[in-house]
């Protein structure tokens, strides 16, 4: 029989609200056993069991105490290496700890940037608690029935020891970075889906050359990202700045997500992560082109980031502009059929049309 199944895992959570109870005043210890029920909630039974229930207690309370004061949409960071608990509980690892607001993407971005500095996750802790604050952003209830109470995210891992502090400080630097750029793609991220069906729509009536088979299927296209085929980190609309320009440049009013200006970094920083724009073929009639950034996406997954540019044309059929969304085709996109996907199918069409095969024999399949 193996530890882990002689393990009591209510006794253990029982444990260590008690030790809030005898060590803390009475208001104090009433809000850390809320918080140390919620804190270890779906920690697995393996990990409450080989780690010390000291080190446990210590460590949540380190992260509860960052974060007693926050303001809405301020990340509250920590990395550090715990000291011996007065009980002589121990924890080898080194800890980081995050308090944010509650959204998409968050573990799997942080994970991400842990991984990409060359270090192993132990254990990642990552409850999702109601608080209420005051005015001044401290914290004043968790898990309470308010109408003022926010959803914001704890994240704790236990990563290998790391003894250096300029490495430390790296971690929190390349974590902050992140999670501006999570924060920005999902605070854009309905915006960008509702400007891709727009695209879609302004596809579906416009005054561009070519067959309306291609205008109908790259509207198609647009509508089909939006339907959680593609993941959205940033878009951009580009114009020409007069009818004789055949240069087209970025607004920055326009820019959406990760693109969008902010932290120090302008219009022209932030586009960095694209390539250049191929709207500069003025006679090229494609209405989407699909590409990929040179640059891994921070946001999600680590993969090179998918890019899609959606022309504009005005009334007399010229080419005034052009849309960049930026993103990540969702892992189910990749497993679909091409005949599923708008654009793909029409071009699988042609390319069978002119082989010359027999539609029902073995060759065109």
């Amino acid at each position: 029989m193996s530890a882990t199944s002689k393990f009591d895992r209510e006794k253990r959570l029982t444990a260590l609200a008690e030790l809030a109870r005898q060590r803390l005043a009475p208001t104090e210890a009433e809000l850390a056993q809320i918080f140390l029920g919620a804190y270890f909630h779906r920690v697995p039974s393996d990990d409450l069991a080989r780690l010390n229930p000291e080190a446990l207690y210590a460590s949540a309370l380190s992260h509860l105490d960052l974060a007693r004061q926050r303001q809405p949409g301020q990340p509250l960071l920590r990395a550090y290496n715990p000291t011996e608990t007065q009980a002589g509980g121990t924890n080898p690892h080194t800890v980081v700890e995050a308090v944010v607001d509650d959204m998409a993407f968050l573990v799997d971005s942080a994970s991400m940037v842990l991984n990409r500095l060359g270090y192993t996750i132990h254990l990642t802790i990552h409850p999702v608690l109601d608080v209420s604050r005051d005015n001044n952003g401290n914290l004043i209830a968790l898990n309470h029935r308010s109408a003022d109470a926010r959803h914001e995210s704890f994240l704790c891992f236990y990563i290998s020891r790391e003894s250096r502090g300029e490495r430390l400080d790296t971690i929190i630097y390349e974590l902050t970075r992140v999670l501006s750029e999570v924060s920005a793609a999902n605070t854009d991220d309905m915006a960008m889906g509702e400007l891709a069906l727009s695209l879609a729509h302004n596809l579906d009536s416009a005054h561009m050359p070519g067959d309306d088979e291609t205008r109908s299927e790259a509207a198609a296209l647009c509508r089909w990202i939006a339907q959680e085929n593609f993941t959205f980190l940033g878009a951009v609309r580009y114009e020409k700045s007069s009818d004789n320009d055949d240069l087209l440049s970025p607004k920055a009013t326009s820019a959406l997500g990760i693109l969008r200006p902010r932290d120090g970094l302008d219009l022209i920083e932030r586009l960095s992560v694209l390539p250049e724009s191929t709207a500069a073929d003025l006679k090229d009639t494609d209405p989407v082109m699909i590409t990929k950034s040179s640059k891994r996406s921070l946001v999600h997954r680590p993969a090179y980031m998918d890019v899609l540019f959606v022309r504009h044309w005005n009334a007399s059929g010229q080419l005034t502009g052009e849309t960049c969304l930026v993103g990540l085709f969702s892992a189910g996109a990749y497993n679909r059929s091409v005949v599923d996907i708008p654009g793909s199918r029409q071009k699988l069409q042609h390319v069978l049309t002119r082989s010359g095969l027999p539609e029902q024999g073995h060759g065109i399949k």
